[in-house]
């Protein structure tokens, strides 16, 4: 019996239970020029004009404003793209940066 149970433990390690990204079509150019590639859009809470953007490698935050298309870069600390998110009343984006020395 005992065998059994370290079988069944050893191949439920095998199992991938990870959520995985599904492409639902080709990328949207919402602002900015089209070699310009954006992500982890995380809306503002209060009235959703405004979406805070990073880059692929996390460098900086970017904001686009819904109402008229413009984006403005608001910090370009490293890492700060990295689980950021927006304060409860919208006024305020939580981040934290990386600082490499050597």
């Amino acid at each position: 019996m005992r065998y059994v149970w370290m079988c069944l433990f050893l191949f439920g390690l095998t199992i991938n239970l990870s959520a995985q990204w599904q492409s639902a079509g080709e990328p949207v150019k919402v602002a900015g020029s089209a070699a310009e590639e954006f992500t982890n859009p995380v809306w503002s809470p209060t009235d959703g004009q405004l979406i805070a953007l990073t880059k692929p490698d996390y460098r900086g935050i970017w904001l686009l404003d819904l109402t008229d298309g413009s984006i403005r870069q608001i910090s370009d600390e490293t890492g700060a793209g990295f689980g950021f998110s927006w304060s409860h009343n919208g006024a305020a984006i939580v981040t934290r940066v990386a600082k490499y020395e050597g």
